[in-house]
């Protein structure tokens, strides 16, 4: 097989629950609102699009965690790369 081929995905897992993050937010009380989480969450197929996401939780006023990482996966397998989320949304720090 021609590594060339393969198909690199990312997930955004938060290190504290092991959940990875769905699309969307629930809306919390007043102004705030939290990202969904689950078992297998949202594969994007690209860092673009993942990078969009993340601009969208923080329009909403929800921030990026420290402790969340974006895992890279190999079909159904992660390849071992992982860094943090805050790396890619707008406000790093």
């Amino acid at each position: 097989m021609n590594d060339k081929t393969i198909k690199i995905k990312y997930k955004i897992h938060d290190m504290t629950t092991g959940l990875y993050q769905d699309t969307g937010y629930s809306k919390r009380l007043l102004m705030t609102a939290e990202p969904k989480w689950s078992k297998r969450g949202k594969t994007w197929t690209t860092l673009e699009d993942l990078k969009n996401h993340l601009k969208c939780l923080e329009k909403v006023r929800i921030n990026i965690s420290p402790l969340w990482e974006i895992v890279e996966f190999n079909k159904t397998i992660a390849t071992g790369i992982r860094y943090s989320a805050t790396a890619l949304s707008s406000k790093k720090g």
